[in-house]
């Protein structure tokens, strides 16, 4: 069953907040400098919280929770409803994806495949290594599972520092940071042209 947290917008970004504090601000502010000035498509993007941080960016947001992208559009940006797996993507220089590859698995390296193969300059991940899911405490393992369920059957799993330095080192990223729970990774796109919008 989905959680509560992806009924409403409100609720899903007091509940991000509650999880991440500062450090949310602090993953969004290394990814938007990382992104520069490139075109950007956010997979996964939930509220589109990350437009927030960019400046004037070409930004278009895909996520499959109808309610998350109607909340965007009220607010004046570019969001989509869409399976990111499964469908096209627009063309964009830098493509994204923040605390939501583990939503993936097992087709995680699937994605991030799509990923490298369809952005023109850039394809950043920053994705939690340390879960509260995976706590000890069988109780908050519980709740964290239960809180984070998107509806998936194997949304429950979640992605280590182990796992996530393999993809890394596999694709030949770069580790730019660990901030708070997150690890974010840098993949660089070379010999490719920029995407004419």
């Amino acid at each position: 069953m989905k959680s509560p947290m992806y009924w409403y917008p409100i609720i899903y970004n007091i509940i991000m907040r509650a999880l991440y504090g500062k450090n949310l601000d602090k993953n969004f502010k290394i990814i938007a400098k990382e992104i520069g000035n490139l075109s950007v498509l956010d997979l996964c993007s939930g509220t589109s919280a990350l437009f927030n941080y960019l400046n004037g960016n070409d930004y278009v947001g895909l996520d499959i929770n109808q309610n998350f992208v109607e909340y965007a559009r009220k607010r004046g940006i570019n969001a989509r409803v869409a399976d990111v797996l499964k469908e096209k993507w627009p063309k964009k220089d830098c493509i994204v994806i923040s605390s939501s590859l583990y939503q993936f698995i097992p087709n995680h390296e699937k994605l991030l495949q799509k990923m490298l193969k369809n952005a023109g300059k850039k394809v950043i991940i920053s994705e939690p290594i340390k879960n509260l899911s995976s706590s000890k405490n069988f109780v908050i393992s519980f709740i964290a599972r239960k809180l984070s369920h998107t509806g998936k059957e194997d949304a429950e799993k979640r992605l280590n520092r182990k796992q996530m330095m393999y993809l890394c080192k596999k694709y030949k990223g770069k580790k730019i940071k660990i901030v708070g729970r997150n690890l974010i990774c840098c993949f660089e796109i070379k010999g490719r042209k920029k995407w004419k919008n």
